[in-house]
């Protein structure tokens, strides 16, 4: 399913207009430096930083006909709407998923193997894990670029997905104020996985005005390059209009990768 992209372009200063709030309740490594960058990018005004106006969001086959009818909600916000305990509800929020969970009404959260206990307090700044897992929990997910949602798609070849293709620009244009920008991919805690904290989620508008300059100075180290692509797009909470911005919906068959 396609449709045309949008011809709306964001102001000179590639800020997006001041995001209306929404009514919550509906459904769901390292980057690398770039030195090509897309002239039809949203620019990062204080450095050389851009990103794409597509994204993806990459979702479990069998969800696709909640998030169709009713948009994407992030696992927190699914788990606010079911039927769980509350106490069932702060217990997943705030541990690993080490296999995938089911909600009652069929709704599937993935594992969140890659994010062990151990591994998080080794790169955890001024944040305890379960801190860190409430957080993640409670965004929706883009990647920015193929290559990284393939990556993803390949640890779970077998199972049937479905890739949505987004405009950027009008989502940040609706969903700014709730939107934040990652430097790698934050739900791997793997090898040598850099230091995070809270702030390794760099608000939109913060990421327009000084790039990556408020996460490197919560984590300490060498400040990241201007350069620096963001590796994620996350929103808070739900989007439950996200058909509104959908550009494509491919869906992937056992085995398939995202072209």
């Amino acid at each position: 399913m396609k449709r045309k992209a949008r011809d709306e372009r964001l102001p000179k200063d590639g800020r997006a207009p001041a995001a209306a709030d929404v009514t919550r309740g509906a459904s769901e490594v390292s980057s690398e430096a770039v030195t090509n960058v897309d002239a039809d990018a949203i620019p990062c005004t204080s450095s050389k930083s851009v990103m794409p106006h597509v994204v993806y969001h990459l979702i479990e086959g069998s969800n696709w006909p909640f998030i169709e009818k009713e948009g994407l909600l992030s696992a927190s916000a699914l788990l606010r709407a079911s039927s769980l305990s509350s106490e069932e509800v702060e217990s997943i929020e705030c541990n690993q998923r080490p296999q995938k969970f089911v909600l009652p009404d069929g709704r599937v959260l993935r594992d969140q193997k890659p994010l062990p206990v151990a591994a998080l307090k080794r790169c955890l700044v001024d944040c305890e894990p379960s801190t860190w897992y409430k957080l993640i929990n409670s965004k929706v997910y883009f990647w920015v670029d193929l290559a990284r949602l393939n990556r993803v798609r390949k640890a779970i070849l077998t199972a049937p997905q479905v890739v949505l293709k987004v405009d950027a620009q009008a989502l940040l244009a609706q969903y700014g104020s709730r939107a934040a920008l990652t430097p790698y991919n934050i739900g791997n805690a793997m090898r040598k996985a850099s230091r995070r904290s809270c702030a390794t989620l760099v608000p939109y508008s913060t990421w327009l005005d000084s790039g990556w300059d408020s996460e490197s100075a919560a984590v300490g180290g060498r400040p990241r390059s201007r350069h620096h692509r963001p590796a994620e797009l996350v929103v808070g909470d739900a989007i439950p209009d996200i058909m509104k911005f959908v550009l494509e919906v491919r869906k992937l068959a056992p085995g398939e990768l995202m072209t």
